[in-house]
């Protein structure tokens, strides 16, 4: 049932287009890029070929420390439990396109927010 869920793409991605800062990436399971307004995103796609490990998610946050990742809802299978979990914990959830049945995270591993938080 959970294959048969409504995605928004347009809405989902018109809410990230209006929050998104600009030095922020987006990690996108299966992007629609063809939804997507505002052309100059950092978009960097999560492999769907395999299970994503944390191992590998640290290495893309830290690369980009800033940003945000964003799944459909059905294709939480890609992302192990443990990534799941990893994101819940030390991502903070966005529920402004919750609607979309899309999945959305934001996160800020930058120096500057690091330094600000230990203060």
């Amino acid at each position: 049932l959970d294959q048969l869920q409504f995605h928004d793409y347009p809405s989902a991605y018109a809410f990230l287009s209006a929050h998104v800062g600009v030095d922020e990436a987006v990690l996108m399971l299966s992007p629609r890029s063809f939804y997507l307004q505002q052309t100059d995103l950092q978009i960097i796609q999560i492999p769907s070929e395999k299970k994503m490990t944390v191992a590998d998610l640290q290495e893309l946050i830290t690369k980009n420390p800033r940003g945000w990742i964003v799944w459909p809802q059905y294709k939480n299978y890609h992302l192990s439990v443990e990534v799941q979990q990893f994101i819940q914990r030390r991502f903070e959830k966005v529920d402004g396109a919750v609607e979309t049945n899309m999945i959305m995270y934001r996160y800020d591993f930058s120096r500057d927010a690091i330094t600000s938080r230990t203060q």
